[in-house]
């Protein structure tokens, strides 16, 4: 996932044979909006994941569950799709580095949205979001915005307009993607959560009336045990 979003935004910011196809293709005086930072979260990210995936090996994660099959399916596909492309640009003319930039954003993105799906799927099956953490969408509800808000901005400052908005189509849509997952879980989260408590309410309703007629049933015995 962030490989290829690391690989899509390092070779866009810093490699000049990279921006000079993007200007052939887009016109001469056309601007990539990746900036640094956005090679700083890709890198930070893809940091991050392999820092918590030593973890998991470290503390014996492999053992309770390996991988699953469709993760190493989706890895080796990735591996052949990348290496068959890099194999068409050294023998093809019409094989370009700039599509294989852009081959890396569109597993980028595939794989968000395999990323997404489980948890949006496990919601609603069980009907509830008890015991997810909630600020792990709201962070990211958050970044999505900045992330749109940003583009738009560079797109304004280099006076791209929209070519500079679609140029970076990873991000654009990327930041679409976000907001969208994330209002979809803000959302279960309050539907959710407001059948959970009216369930729990009821449950105390009936679990006091239960207590209550215990209670009498005491007292009507202890009654006649008096009158005896």
């Amino acid at each position: 996932n962030y490989t290829c979003y690391s690989i899509y935004n390092g070779y866009f910011y810093f490699n000049e044979g990279i921006r000079k196809e993007y200007r052939e293709r887009n016109g001469d005086n056309a601007e990539i909006t990746v900036q640094s930072n956005d090679v700083a979260f890709a890198v930070n990210a893809l940091f991050v994941t392999i820092l918590g995936l030593g973890q998991i090996v470290y503390y014996g994660g492999m053992k309770e569950g390996s991988v699953s099959s469709m993760t190493k399916i989706i890895t080796l596909c990735v591996c052949l799709m990348s290496g068959v492309y890099i194999a068409c640009i050294h023998m093809y003319d019409w094989a370009l580095w700039i599509d294989f930039l852009y081959m890396m954003a569109t597993i980028k993105l595939v794989l968000s949205v395999l990323t997404y799906l489980p948890q949006l799927i496990l919601n609603y099956q069980r009907r509830s979001t008890e015991g997810w953490n909630l600020w792990s969408p709201v962070l990211d509800f958050t970044g999505g915005v900045l992330s749109l808000v940003q583009l738009v901005g560079d797109s304004v400052d280099l006076k791209e307009g929209m070519q500079g908005i679609l140029g970076n189509w990873a991000k654009f849509v990327l930041s679409l993607l976000t907001l969208g997952f994330d209002t979809a879980f803000f959302l279960q989260h309050i539907m959710y959560n407001h059948d959970d408590s009216y369930e729990d309410e009821t449950g105390d309703i009936e679990e006091t009336e239960e207590t209550y007629s215990l209670l009498e049933e005491d007292r009507e015995g202890e009654s006649e045990s008096a009158v005896v």
